[in-house]
């Protein structure tokens, strides 16, 4: 039954009594922000290794390399490579003989030298051989180890002004040996070595058709 207020009961029923609430308990952040502090710590400290790890590679090689005081220019820069030089050209004696089987001027004057005996022994000679320009004969004396004897040689023929086919006539002195009295043999300017010579070989005892004899000599001489 309705109850009219004041009548000492509360209206509508008694209300449950009120238990005030506790707040949750916090909770503390402290061992995460430890956590996280370490790792940080530990990244900071192995990047700084490698650091010194790399600098420390860079200075050892740094270190081994020796300076170079004129680095070498670059291929772009070059000059071009300079072309090779051709073989030079053939140059001729300057004595040679004429077509009427003559000395020519150039070869006029003294040519002297050692003279080798290679038949029937070895023996060596001194030479010389005296040259008058546009003649057919020059001069020719042998002496040293025993022999002195003198002559004449004269060009009988010869291969295009380079190389004369001569026969000697010993006049004086006549031995054995090169000083046989008639020999045959040839005279070759050559020009390949300063300075130029005369190569005068020859065979005694034979003709200037045959190819042996019983003496046989040869000698560079120069001027």
């Amino acid at each position: 039954m309705y109850q009219p207020p004041g009548s000492g009961q509360p209206p509508y029923g008694t209300p449950p009594p009120f238990y005030p609430q506790q707040p949750p308990p916090s909770r503390s952040n402290g061992p995460l922000i430890a956590a996280i502090g370490c790792g940080a710590l530990v990244v900071i400290g192995a990047l700084l290794a490698v650091l010194l790890i790399v600098v420390s590679k860079k200075d050892n090689k740094d270190s081994t390399i020796s300076p170079v005081a004129n680095p070498p220019a670059s291929s772009s820069s070059s000059s071009p490579a300079d072309p090779p030089s051709s073989s030079p050209a053939y140059t001729p004696p300057d004595c040679q003989f004429g077509t009427d089987d003559t000395f020519q001027p150039d070869c006029a004057g003294s040519w002297s030298g050692d003279y080798i005996q290679t038949k029937p022994s070895v023996v060596k000679y001194y030479a010389k051989l005296t040259v008058t320009g546009d003649s057919k004969t020059a001069s020719v004396s042998f002496s040293g180890n025993g022999l002195d004897c003198s002559g004449t040689v004269t060009i009988l023929s010869n291969t295009g002004g380079y190389k004369a086919l001569v026969r000697t006539n010993i006049t004086s002195g006549t031995s054995s040996g090169i000083c046989a009295s008639v020999n045959y043999g040839t005279i070759t300017p050559s020009a390949i070595e300063s300075p130029e010579k005369l190569i005068l070989q020859l065979s005694s005892s034979m003709s200037a058709a045959q190819g042996s004899g019983t003496s046989n000599s040869v000698g560079g001489l120069t001027k």
